[in-house]
């Protein structure tokens, strides 16, 4: 007696406009039991869509021959939530059992997208653009991970701003081999933020010397201090996220720097400290020549 088979139909794949009222009609119908939905991920992807920063993929709708959605949930969900149509991958008439294979692989990081665009140090660029977007969009609030901006924010920033942050990221490693108690992606956050409020590199780099090599500093200078607490063990678990903190210490210290606010005792924010704004170099030079404004997202 011949062994018979199920027929099979042939997956079919196209990129299609999912709107709103499409997505919230495939996620109404389906009978197939999904993942509990995870509203941090929707809100994430929903921030994506609102603010344009969805990008077409090879990743998007799996769906079986009866249209039941095997992969793709938290997408329509949030297209749903962003009420605003998006260009996306749709697969049909998938076989029910990828259901069970679909988002196991290894996953790929902001770091790695970056370095195949041609960063070297695509990891330390990576974590400091998203202290950058944090900075921006999460002032008052304490970081997770949660809060943690998609892979197609990153390389847009990356993009922005990489004439930047490519020499910069190494003239901050230049001088962080004399002195390695900070991270080079917090240095670099804070130069962007410094240059956004229009101090150039020679300042922001001048800073970084003295705290890196506090030659020929004053007594007062409040860099002396810093560089002195940085090298502790204290001051490096004060915090529930290190780069936030270490960050707003960084933005204080150059703050009185800059201002040359006479300081024998360095004395660091708390770790629940709103995130201070930089001085504006204009206040500080009116007539001279400083940066124009440089686009932050």
């Amino acid at each position: 007696m011949l062994k018979t088979y199920p027929i099979m139909t042939t997956p079919t794949f196209e990129v299609v406009t999912m709107t709103p009222q499409w997505a919230s009609q495939l996620l109404g119908q389906t009978t197939q039991k999904n993942r509990k939905f995870k509203k941090r991920h929707i809100d994430r992807l929903t921030h994506t869509i609102k603010t344009g920063g969805w990008l077409l993929t090879a990743q998007g709708i799996a769906l079986d021959s009866s249209d039941n959605i095997l992969d793709g949930q938290h997408r329509l969900a949030a297209v749903v939530k962003a009420e605003k149509p998006i260009q996306i991958m749709l697969g049909r008439n998938l076989d029910p059992s990828i259901f069970n294979v679909v988002d196991t692989g290894s996953t790929r990081t902001a770091g790695d997208a970056l370095e195949i665009l041609g960063s070297v140090k695509g990891k330390t660029i990576a974590a400091a653009l998203k202290n950058y977007q944090f900075y921006y969009q999460y002032p008052k609030i304490r970081w997770s991970g949660s809060q943690t901006p998609y892979h197609s924010e990153v390389t847009k920033l990356y993009e922005i701003h990489k004439d930047y942050v490519e020499p910069m990221i190494d003239e901050i490693a230049r001088r962080r081999k004399s002195f390695r108690c900070f991270s080079e992606s917090v240095a670099l956050t804070f130069s962007l933020l410094a240059r956004d409020r229009h101090w150039s590199k020679v300042p922001i780099l001048s800073f970084m010397d003295a705290i890196c090599f506090g030659a020929n500093l004053d007594s007062e200078d409040v860099c002396l201090s810093f560089r002195n607490q940085l090298g502790s063990g204290y001051f490096k678990r004060r915090g529930t996220n290190p780069a936030q903190y270490m960050l707003n210490s960084f933005i204080k210290c150059f703050n009185s720097h800059v201002q040359k606010t006479p300081t024998i005792k360095f004395v660091a924010p708390y770790p629940n400290t709103e995130m201070y704004a930089i001085v504006d170099a204009k206040k500080i030079h009116p007539i001279l020549e400083v940066i124009p404004n440089v686009p932050s997202f």
